[in-house]
């Protein structure tokens, strides 16, 4: 009798354990939210190359990182990003810059050809936050310009968006990110118009080496 109910309570065990959902992890992309406004052409659109951008040291380039308070940044166990994030946001970035037709060509870190300027970028900030109930995105991020020529600068700037998600899901979250992300590049977009008039309209000799690389 007594080792029909240890079999019976065995049974009952296993069937909750198997009840048991294990946690699964989830990988997300860079989705574009939306079709960027095209902005007046630059006096000398040229063209760019994008140089890989840089995370700052507190910036996961793995995993999808939650604000708490001014300081504490927490990095989320099973919500991971699809690839390296300094990778996926150079890539997001050339994407975005070609699509607001500033440039006449935007080319990416291994693209051959040769450039008129180059953009150097460091992520600042890539998180979310939560206000209350709402979820926030923030994106900062220090960008210099140079042309291709000399290496002397053209623009420097630390751009900066916040974006309230739809929603209080991570994949809110990281759709809040990218809207923050193509709001920089937007502003990037803006200052790359007002370039100087003596910045070359045609791509320069070879491919020029970045300062420091």
């Amino acid at each position: 009798m007594r080792s029909s109910r240890l079999a019976f309570g065995l049974v009952l065990l296993g069937a909750a354990c198997g009840a048991v959902e294990v946690p699964t992890e989830r990988t997300y992309r860079l989705p574009a939210t939306s079709e960027p406004a095209r902005v007046a052409a630059a006096t000398n659109p040229g063209v760019l190359r994008v140089q890989d951008l840089r995370l700052a040291a507190h910036v996961s380039a793995e995993r999808l990182m939650v604000a708490d308070g001014p300081a504490l940044l927490r990095a989320h166990e099973l919500d991971r990003w699809a690839g390296p994030l300094d990778r996926l946001l150079t890539d997001f970035l050339v994407l975005a810059l070609r699509r607001t037709a500033t440039f006449a060509d935007v080319k990416g870190p291994l693209d051959g050809g040769a450039e008129s300027n180059w953009l150097q970028a460091t992520v600042r900030d890539f998180h979310y936050q939560r206000q209350g109930d709402e979820l926030v995105a923030i994106v900062a991020v220090d960008v210099q310009l140079r042309r291709a020529a000399d290496a002397s600068l053209l623009v420097a700037r630390e751009l900066q968006a916040r974006v309230p998600a739809k929603g209080s899901t991570p994949s809110a979250a990281v759709q809040a990110l990218a809207a923050a992300t193509e709001q920089v590049v937007a502003a990037l977009a803006r200052l790359c118009r007002e370039l100087p008039a003596d910045a070359p309209s045609e791509p320069v000799g070879e491919p020029a080496v970045p300062v420091g690389r």
